[in-house]
């Protein structure tokens, strides 16, 4: 919180996550692939994001 008692949001969103390198996956179709951990990391950040820009849409009075 700032000293006024606001609750402080962040300004900035949160970086998008990066994808394997080429050849990070073996291509076997492992269970605990680095492309799941990806789609999971992506999925998480989507909805970061979405739930942040809903938040400051709110708080600008949805307003462009």
């Amino acid at each position: 919180m700032s000293e006024s008692g606001a609750v402080r949001r962040p300004s900035k969103l949160p970086p998008r996550p990066e994808p394997p390198v080429p050849g990070e996956c073996c291509g076997r179709g492992c269970e605990n692939c680095v492309w799941v951990y990806y789609e999971r990391a992506l999925q998480r950040w989507e909805e970061k994001v979405a739930a942040l820009e809903s938040e400051r849409d709110r708080d600008s009075g949805g307003c462009d």
